[in-house]
């Protein structure tokens, strides 16, 4: 599920062109401190460690893929193209998971990242986020074509 999520953010330019490669460090020296204690994390990141079997649950990789929305939000201001890119694919996220039958990651209230309500699931629909998440097999990473 999860890969088929981060694959479909990598497909959308909006969302691949702040969150599908590491942050530029040199020329952002602020940033590590902006975003403390969270640590650096892209799409890119995320989907290699799925692809390296490195999450156990499905929780482990929600909390990576969550960190890429949250360190763009604390690293820039409200109104600034990243943040925007962040709240855009925060809900993208809510969507894909919705489609692809991904666990309900929203708060206790009922409400996702946006603040919206969702209705609520069946119990036979719901997953476990603590369940193990399988190692997809490896896919070919985006560019790795082009650089053949």
């Amino acid at each position: 599920t999860y890969t088929k999520v981060i694959q479909a953010l990598l497909d959308d330019e909006r969302i691949f062109q702040w969150f599908g490669r590491p942050s530029d460090l040199r020329n952002r020296p602020e940033y590590l401190q902006a975003i403390a204690p969270n640590v650096p994390v892209d799409l890119r990141t995320v989907l290699g460690r799925l692809w390296d079997g490195r999450y156990a649950t499905r929780r482990d990789c929600a909390k990576d893929l969550d960190m890429v929305w949250s360190n763009a939000l604390a690293s820039s201001k409200p109104r600034a193209p990243v943040a925007h890119a962040a709240r855009y694919a925060q809900r993208k996220v809510e969507e894909f998971l919705g489609v692809y039958g991904g666990s309900d990651r929203s708060s206790e209230a009922g409400q996702g990242a946006s603040g919206r309500s969702r209705p609520e699931k069946e119990e036979d629909e719901e997953e476990d986020e603590d369940a193990p998440l399988v190692a997809p097999k490896k896919r070919q990473r985006r560019g790795a074509q082009a650089r053949r």
